[in-house]
């Protein structure tokens, strides 16, 4: 037997007794780590303040010797401890919010230790939830739109990572108070899904440090425990994630329906969701707003399909069989060898249902247009250019066809074809090929994506119900289509 292999058979943490890292040489560490990284976990965990670990502006526990330590020691680290991913993610949320200009609780000085490199992308993916969990513990309210594009990483952490969720659980739990108890939620959440979410949990309710298997036991009787079966308790789950996703929550007394539907809670959710995907789409504009339109509005699409399809989904868990609206969303894209385009980048196609009263598809196109900003840098304001012919020819498959524009924030302003062409007055006629509209110009015409896809489309203002116009919308038309189309249906079974 080696020194060190002597050395370690007699290490505390094998011999059940308490240890440091700082009385700990690396080979032992290692040793430690490699046959013990849970119970070094564990140790951590005992030691640390929860109130410190998201919000004390420095390490808040006593891993800093560990990542100082240069070589393999710091790599073990990294790779095989919770607590040393959670150091450096808090460190590195520090910093972020020392560039956001908002100073950590602590006004602590942040040291980010040099990473060892390179990172196995499981552990990186880890530093960076941690890395936003200590911004939503800090960022003030007053930074909403910073906030949600946290929450959203941290949601996103979860759906793609849930075991790494579970191997965290202990230490979520730990500073469940300090990011508004979302360790329950999505927790609860997972664990419908996930069985090692439902062990982990087992694990940390049998925990000695009492925060820990407190919260552990009282995520348990969320899921299937206390005076609720698990079913009201996944309804309940599911209503709070709904209910974030509202434009208006609480909201005040409901007034009448804006559209057919009669449903001012569907309506609410459409518009709601609408804004989450806009939300979104500011992050892609933000890094891709040189890139082609087509490529922004297939995005675009893909934002609006997959929020507006978990509202779907929800609305069906939540609902009462039949009788419960639905909608849903569908976007596809017409492949390069079959289109010949009509002057659209989109067509809309709604397919309405309700039981034996009313049945109808129609359908509307829409030219997307980003921003000059992202292709001129001159100016200090957004504008458009128009094209003439492309105008024309979206106007005559619908006179109620209209003009998405990106701004440079990633806003969207939904402005009529022929409000346009108005604006375009006798260039338009006068065979000139194109023209620019300002902000100024459409300020007081332009209305949100939200209300434009809720009050007008669904609403049934805009659009054509006429057969060969619909032929050319939808892309049935063998001889022309439009570049993308988003089916939306909406469906009630009366009773």
């Amino acid at each position: 037997m080696s020194d060190a292999e002597k050395c370690y058979a007699r290490c505390p943490v094998a011999m059940g007794e308490p240890w440091s890292p700082s009385t700990t040489d690396s080979v032992l560490f290692m040793h430690l780590v490699c046959a013990h990284a849970t119970e070094v976990d564990q140790w951590f965990l005992r030691q640390c303040a929860p109130f410190k670990i998201l919000t004390a502006g420095d390490v808040p526990f006593g891993i800093r010797d560990l990542l100082e330590r240069e070589g393999p020691t710091r790599q073990l680290a990294v790779e095989r401890l919770v607590a040393a991913r959670i150091a450096l993610g808090t460190l590195a949320g520090q910093e972020a919010l020392r560039q956001l200009g908002q100073h950590s609780r602590r006004q602590a000085t942040v040291t980010v230790p040099k990473l060892p490199t390179p990172i196995a992308p499981a552990a990186q993916v880890e530093i960076d939830l941690w890395r936003d969990l200590t911004l939503l513990a800090q960022l003030g309210y007053d930074r909403r739109v910073e906030r949600d594009g946290v929450l959203r990483g941290i949601e996103s952490f979860a759906r793609d990572y849930p075991e790494n969720w579970a191997h965290c659980l202990p230490w979520l739990l730990l500073v469940g108070p300090e990011i508004g108890d979302r360790d329950v939620a999505i927790t609860t959440w997972l664990a419908e899904d996930h069985p090692y979410i439902v062990a982990a949990l087992d694990d940390a309710a049998a925990s000695t440090v009492p925060r820990v298997s407190l919260r552990a036991h009282g995520v348990q009787r969320h899921l299937g425990g206390g005076h609720e079966d698990a079913g009201t308790q996944a309804v309940n789950v599911l209503a709070a994630q709904l209910d974030s996703r509202r434009d208006v929550f609480p909201r005040p007394l409901a007034g009448p329906a804006a559209t057919w539907l009669g449903d001012t809670d569907l309506e609410d959710l459409v518009r709601g969701g609408t804004k989450t995907a806009l939300r979104d789409f500011t992050n892609v504009v933000d890094a891709q707003g040189a890139a082609e339109e087509e490529g922004l509005t297939q995005r675009l699409l893909a934002l609006l399909e997959r929020h507006l399809s978990e509202l779907g989904r929800t609305l069906t868990a939540l609902g009462d069989g039949a009788h419960q609206p639905s909608i849903t969303l569908a976007q596809r894209t017409v492949p390069k060898g079959e289109e010949r385009r009509i002057g659209a980048d989109l067509a809309i196609v709604v397919t309405a249902s309700v039981g034996g009263e009313l049945h109808i598809r129609f359908g509307e196109v829409v030219q997307v247009k980003k921003t000059n900003l992202f292709t001129r840098r001159t100016g200090r304001f957004d504008s458009w250019r128009i094209e003439t012919r492309q105008l024309g020819d979206l106007l005559a498959v619908s006179p109620t066809a209209a003009y998405w524009l990106i701004r440079e924030s990633g806003d969207i302003l939904v402005v009529p074809a022929k409000y346009l062409r108005a604006v375009g007055g006798e260039r338009c006629g006068n065979g000139q090929k194109s023209f620019t509209v300002r902000h100024v110009d459409v300020r007081h015409t332009a209305i949100g994506l939200d209300q434009y896809l809720c009050d007008l489309t669904l609403g049934m203002w805009v659009g054509t119900a006429d057969p060969a116009a619909l032929a050319l919308v939808d892309g049935s038309n063998s001889r022309t289509s439009p570049a993308n189309v988003l089916e939306i249906r909406v469906r009630r079974i009366q009773g």
